[in-house]
């Protein structure tokens, strides 16, 4: 079931040349190999959906603001991204915990993030001016878009790569670092 705030849905969904559904409530719907690409949800709710294929770009919101100018919970509740590929895929602000993700080493998935971003915080007090404002620089970065948990495409960062079963960086050390730091706290290494 779709419904629109304002009339017909604009646009069409993964057209190509970007889409912003608007007002719109997506319930129970699944989106089958939908070419998501400048997806821009900033105002819609997706609520039990299923998303099906590749998305190679999109942003999901978890507010918006409101008619009267105040802000509005966007819903993102019990959907199924499990066999969805998500490249450039953001989550801001939105509450992760009751939809399925994917899995898999290309996706950084960080549980009850603000506390690890603390405790990375600490463990970087240590460090390397240098390295500190790198790492801190990220940090900041992932908070301002903070989800829970945060979720990320690893391979889209062209600082972070794989390296003998480590994360490493090519030109940015301090960031590597600060996700490892994260992962290490949620129990398994890069």
């Amino acid at each position: 079931m779709v419904t629109h705030g304002s009339g017909p849905l604009p646009g069409t969904l993964g057209g190509g040349g970007g889409c912003r559904p608007g007002d719109a409530r997506f319930e129970r719907c699944t989106f089958n190999h939908c070419v998501f690409q400048q997806f821009d949800a900033k105002e819609a709710d997706f609520v039990e959906c299923a998303f099906i294929g590749t998305m190679t770009s999109a942003c999901f919101y978890g507010r918006s603001e409101s008619a009267d100018g105040g802000l509005r919970r966007n819903t993102f509740d019990g959907n199924d991204l499990t066999r969805a590929k998500l490249r450039r895929v953001e989550f801001r602000g939105v509450d992760l915990r009751t939809s399925g993700l994917p899995v898999g080493p290309e996706y950084l998935r960080v549980d009850d993030f603000l506390v690890k971003a603390q405790q990375a915080r600490t463990a970087m007090s240590a460090w390397p001016d240098a390295e500190r404002e790198k790492a801190g620089w990220l940090l900041r970065l992932y908070e301002e878009r903070w989800s829970e948990p945060l979720f990320q495409w690893r391979k889209r960062s062209p600082t972070l790569i794989r390296a003998s079963g480590r994360c490493s960086s090519r030109s940015n050390p301090g960031s590597s670092k600060a996700v490892s730091v994260l992962d290490q706290e949620r129990g398994s290494a890069f």
